[in-house]
């Protein structure tokens, strides 16, 4: 567990911020979704025919794909530099240390929520999420 913990207020004024990028991954989420099961497409294409015109594409394919790709990392690497902890990308989930009663846990925020109001214990997950 990182060594940065985190108050309530500390943690509740990250939450506009990860709102907008957890809204910005949204379409990458969508745009990694359907241009891997192109290229899967693609690639089963190129094994039954050996395709010409078919290489390029799916090299154009794979290209936005990496892109896509590159930019969610650089989104997660913003929320992490935070010091905060990414437990899924879609939906987003995102813990914060924190310590409750001399213990560490995590203050947890999931896409759509407009403030953190549960928490949790560091071995529990989401399913352990308790109100505030």
């Amino acid at each position: 567990m990182s060594q940065r913990y985190f108050d309530l207020a500390e943690a509740q004024g990250h939450i506009p911020r990860l709102a907008e990028i957890f809204a910005a991954l949204v379409p990458l989420r969508d745009d990694v979704g359907r241009l891997t099961a192109e290229r899967n497409k693609m690639q089963a294409g190129l094994t039954s025919n050996g395709g010409s015109d078919l290489g390029r594409r799916l090299s154009s394919v794979q290209d936005k794909l990496d892109e896509a790709n590159e930019l969610i990392g650089r989104y997660l690497k913003e929320v992490e530099d935070m010091g905060a902890v990414v437990k899924s990308v879609g939906p987003g989930l995102v813990d914060f240390p924190s310590r409750r009663d001399g213990r560490e846990v995590y203050l947890c925020w999931r896409e759509g929520e407009g403030s953190i109001e549960f928490w949790h214990e560091i071995d529990t997950g989401f399913g352990g999420r308790q109100p505030l």
